[in-house]
């Protein structure tokens, strides 16, 4: 029988299939290229004590933006430590949702936001995201470059249904897709965009504008290139760089619907197909003025990675092409949808006006 008596706990992240390092963290969490694999789904709640020492939080298999659990199916596990030292005697599972209301999942049971600071120390960090903008205090920076978004090159690949949202997927191994300029210095390659919503058309944003919501919030997530690869960008301060657009109820959005179209194709978790040649820059406004600041991800592991660009104006869609983001019905599973997206629920409450120093660009 393991030991109850614990010192301390740490949480940690795996991506599908499970891999458990030895050793000290480098770069990307680990030190060895020496992988305990092959673990059987769901991951045991007890496991043979091989000798594991894992410090950090630990990134492995895979990457997370806004959302930690990005790409594919992303477990948080708690790791437990004896008395008898630091080995690893338990991995139990806290959950892929972030909130006590999971639609069903019997995959949820880690705490709202208000708790994330109990494993994420950095959950009460000066640069957590989301924040609420508040227009009569930003500061107006005419050294602020217009924004250089070159999506003209599409390199879209796949679109990925990850059992709580479904990303669009880019081919990021060269410049050919990229944002510069704007708060940036470099070259930041597109990874992903994927959508916030919530459960009613007054709650979708993260983001707030003098404390009101929009319908949903799409995030272009991109990483500073100068770090290699996306996974080493996301544990350093200038490392990521989100694009956020709101989106309000109006006209119907054709760019939108292209992607709408094809969720029929990705009904169950895990499933994915290919998306080629979608220009992300159909997704924007016609006006590129944004608000930005220093910031981080919104769920676990918070990391304190990300300058925020938020464009200051929506793209209008229809409510019909809300509700179907919003419904879940192209994220069906037999145990329920995980409810990470709907801002309501499973995010970090934007923080108070003044948190953060917005700075803003006009045209």
């Amino acid at each position: 029988m393991f030991s109850q008596r614990l010192h301390f706990s740490r949480v940690l992240l795996f991506a599908t299939p499970w891999t458990v390092a030895r050793q000290t963290p480098l770069s990307m969490g680990f030190s060895r290229q020496e992988y305990w694999s092959g673990l059987p789904s769901p991951f045991p709640g007890d496991l043979p004590d091989p000798g594991i020492e894992l410090k950090s939080p630990a990134l492995a298999g895979g990457f997370f933006t806004t959302s930690a659990t990005l790409y594919s199916a992303v477990k948080w596990y708690r790791q437990n430590w004896s008395q008898a030292g630091p080995r690893i005697i338990a991995l139990s599972r806290v959950g892929v949702c972030p909130s006590p209301h999971c639609g069903g999942s019997h995959l949820c049971s880690i705490p709202g936001p208000e708790h994330w600071h109990k494993d994420f120390p950095i959950a009460n960090g000066e640069r957590q995201s989301p924040v609420d903008i508040d227009t009569k205090a930003v500061v107006q920076d005419p050294a602020l470059k217009p924004l250089a978004l070159v999506y003209g090159e599409a390199t879209s690949r796949r679109m990925v249904n990850n059992g709580h949202s479904f990303n669009v997927e880019y081919d990021d191994s060269q410049d050919k897709a990229v944002l510069k300029d704007g708060p940036l210095t470099g070259t930041y390659r597109l990874v992903q965009f994927h959508f916030h919503w919530g459960s009613s058309d007054d709650q979708g944003s993260e983001h707030t504008v003098d404390r009101n919501k929009y319908a949903a919030e799409l995030h272009l997530v991109h990483w500073n290139t100068k770090y290699g690869d996306f996974g080493t960008a996301a544990q350093q301060p200038d490392g990521l760089a989100v694009v956020g657009v709101f989106l309000k109820v109006g006209d119907a959005n054709p760019a939108l619907q292209k992607v709408l179209d094809v969720l029929d194709s990705i009904k169950t978790k895990g499933k994915s197909t290919g998306f080629p040649s979608f220009d992300p820059g159909s997704l924007l406004p016609n006006v590129l003025d944004y608000w930005t600041y220093p910031g981080s991800l919104t769920t676990p592991p918070l990391l304190e990675s990300v300058t925020w660009i938020v464009l200051k104006e929506p793209i209008s869609v229809s409510s019909q092409q809300v509700r179907l983001l919003k419904s879940g019905e192209h994220l069906v599973q037999a145990k329920g949808l995980d409810l990470w997206k709907q801002t309501d629920l499973g995010s970090n409450p934007p923080a108070a006006p003044g948190a953060a120093i917005v700075l803003s660009r006009c045209s």
